[in-house]
């Protein structure tokens, strides 16, 4: 009889810690049903891509494998009524513990620290905790064939790993961005005064691609150069010394370039942000006035375009530039150091900011927020203290982060995320020489 009431009193103990663990381990896997659920059903109604949905779907219906799961688990600790709970619930661990760590790996893969990084790794050491746990009660017993329900878990977690990475890391880039480019001077025009010339300009943007398109920035230039022939053969000694002076990557045997000038820009014709469809044409038509008198041997065009995809990121278009100021006035921003290396001190400078809105609920959680920041410099370089030049630099950063100089790997990082891709476009040259004397 005296041997009856600590027994007793060992049973209530041991009942109390099964309802506890019960309640411990039912309450992990119901957070993971409410987070898991969350982000799936946010992708599903709102994802900007058919894969990003696709992620949606799949997600939704791990949460529910999940939520059957935990009430196998709380039977499992308590009654024990359903034969086959406890294996029911190492299948439930086992598929939080491979989404955590899938969570981790998408984390890693963008190069990011977020606040939902520790709750991935929480909740993948406590599933880890939670499968052990039952390993220990013997779970699986009772299975007829248990070397088959771990094969099935095994085949699950490969199955999942795969879809995940073909969804979001495959599909993303298996069609990559086609953008035909162009620009295209036409014949001048004299003006009727006699004094000037018209020079019409086209810029074409087209999108032969499968997926829309955001334009980040367009900026183009008209550059004129005056030649002087010379009979005898130019050198590579007079071919460095034209780099050094101009920094001309057009180099002549017969012909010395004696000026290069910027004739005109201009900077984001198309709006920043502005959508782009498949197969949709967009067309920047512009007339440059310049002077007849000043006889440029050669006229040429050049365009810059960035574009990013509307499958891997969303972006706020700017309502106007945030900042139109001098690189010498100390009261306002300032672009980073790297930004303005070479360039005289009175520089004046146009920057946008356009945030960037992640595709995915999924990709919102993993990625630190970010925007997209475009500085314009417009004034002299060092070099060439005479001339005016227009420079589009371009960057993507986390807040607190814009005095970092994109490295060519963060450039490539950047490019494989988002499809931002730079892309550029010279037009056939033209001489302001023979085709006014033609008109003439």
């Amino acid at each position: 009889m005296e041997h009856v009431a600590p027994q007793k009193a060992d049973l209530a103990n041991a009942g109390r810690r099964r309802k506890v663990l019960a309640i411990v381990m039912g309450l992990g896997l119901l957070v993971n049903v409410g987070l898991f659920g969350w982000i799936g059903a946010a992708d599903l109604s709102g994802a900007m891509s058919f894969t990003g949905r696709v992620t949606g779907v799949a997600l939704v219906v791990v949460a529910l494998v999940m939520f059957i799961a935990a009430l196998a688990a709380y039977n499992y600790q308590g009654t024990r009524r359903l034969e086959y709970s406890g294996a029911l619930a190492m299948f439930g661990y086992a598929l939080v513990f491979i989404a955590n760590a899938l969570m981790l790996i998408l984390q890693y893969q963008g190069r990011d620290i977020t606040l939902s990084l520790g709750a991935w790794f929480a909740l993948l050491v406590w599933s880890g905790w939670a499968l052990w746990k039952l390993y220990r009660q013997g779970a699986w017993h009772g299975l007829l064939h248990p070397r088959r329900f771990a094969a099935g878990v095994t085949a699950t977690a490969v199955l999942a790993a795969g879809n995940f990475a073909y969804t979001q890391m495959y599909l993303p880039h298996m069609s990559p961005t086609k953008i035909n480019f162009s620009t295209r001077l036409d014949k001048p025009v004299a003006h009727p005064n006699g004094d000037s010339v018209y020079l019409p300009l086209t810029i074409s943007i087209r999108n032969d691609g499968t997926s829309e398109i955001y334009a980040v920035g367009v900026v183009y230039w008209i550059w004129g150069a005056i030649q002087e022939y010379t009979p005898q053969a130019r050198t590579v000694m007079h071919w460095a010394k034209d780099l050094r002076r101009l920094g001309d990557q057009h180099l002549y045997r017969f012909a010395d370039l004696r000026k290069l000038e910027l004739l005109a820009t201009g900077i984001n014709h198309v709006p920043p942000g502005s959508p782009l469809s498949p197969g949709a044409v967009t067309a920047i038509e512009k007339i440059v006035m310049l002077p007849k008198d000043r006889q440029y041997d050669i006229v040429e065009a050049k365009a810059q375009l960035i574009v990013a995809r509307k499958d891997r990121l969303g972006v706020d278009a700017p309502s106007k530039p945030s900042y139109v100021t001098s690189s010498a006035d100390s009261g306002r921003e300032r672009p980073p150091s790297w930004v303005l290396k070479g360039w005289q001190k009175n520089t004046q400078f146009i920057k946008y900011n356009m945030r960037i809105k992640q595709p995915s609920k999924l990709l919102e959680l993993t990625r630190a927020e970010k925007r997209i920041t475009v500085w314009v410099l417009i004034g002299s370089i060092k070099a060439d203290p005479a001339s005016p030049y227009v420079v589009f630099n371009w960057m993507i950063v986390t807040n607190g982060e814009e005095s970092h100089k994109p490295t060519d790997k963060d450039k490539s990082l950047e490019v494989a995320q988002y499809g931002l891709t730079d892309i550029g476009a010279t037009s056939s040259a033209t001489s302001l020489v023979t085709e006014t004397t033609q008109h003439d």
